[in-house]
């Protein structure tokens, strides 16, 4: 088995008024980081750093690096703290926050 995962939050959550829902996902290879922005794909199954605001899924819980088809936690739903996103540039915050917001995912 890989190695052991512990969960240490930091300053990633901005509020308790919605649920901080979590699923496993299997994710292309690579160093996923806390409060990173996760697409997933229907298709394949398989989620990777979010370059297509369409296929946003939801936040990486922690700092993990994995092989292809590694499995990563992912944050479905919650209010999450603007500054500890981490976002790649072509995507911009107005239409990150309204491709979330269906998603009961929220940013202050």
């Amino acid at each position: 088995m890989g190695e052991k995962i512990v969960h240490q939050p930091r300053n990633l959550k901005a509020g308790l008024e919605i649920p901080f829902l979590v699923e496993k996902i299997k994710v292309a290879a690579g160093t996923y980081v806390e409060g990173e922005v996760i697409q997933y794909d229907v298709a394949t199954e398989k989620g990777a750093k979010c370059t297509e605001i369409g296929k946003l899924y939801g936040i990486s819980t922690d700092k993990v690096t994995v092989d292809d088809n590694g499995e990563i936690t992912v944050y479905i739903s919650g209010i999450f703290n603007s500054k500890a996103i981490k976002k790649e540039d072509s995507i911009e915050w107005k239409n990150l926050k309204a491709s979330a917001r269906p998603l009961n995912i929220y940013f202050r």
